[in-house]
């Protein structure tokens, strides 16, 4: 499926993920290609969420590939979306994840859960 052919609800948006990048232990970033030719145990992950046994990591970056036509007030008048396609935003939380036959990672939050915008 495509991303053009596929359109959030409401105050949906969907975010294509950044790699997640990992972290050497004197703090610098490096994505997952770069894990050729290096000790798999110089790095960490920079994003850990348990649940009991668990673990999984995300990249809570992206860049908004498709926004919903925004939500309703209490009054029954649509809210306008503040973000747009093309945006690289921060999220607060991991989201619903998306499969759309590609190589990238997607996934679907609120527009209340992305919180910041890289410029």
């Amino acid at each position: 499926m495509d991303v053009e052919r596929i359109r959030p609800i409401g105050d949906k948006v969907i975010v294509r993920r950044d790699p997640l990048l990992r972290q050497s232990e004197g703090g610098i970033y490096a994505p997952e290609s770069w894990g050729d030719g290096v000790h798999p145990h110089a790095f960490r992950r920079n994003r850990e969420l348990s649940d009991s046994n668990l673990k999984a990591r995300y990249s809570l970056t992206g860049v908004i590939v498709a926004v919903g036509p925004g939500g309703w007030s209490k009054l029954g008048e649509r809210l306008p979306m503040q973000l747009e396609p093309g945006m690289r935003v921060r999220m607060l939380d991991e989201g619903e994840d998306v499969e759309l036959g590609d190589e990238h990672e997607y996934v679907v939050v609120r527009e209340r859960d992305c919180i910041a915008e890289y410029v």
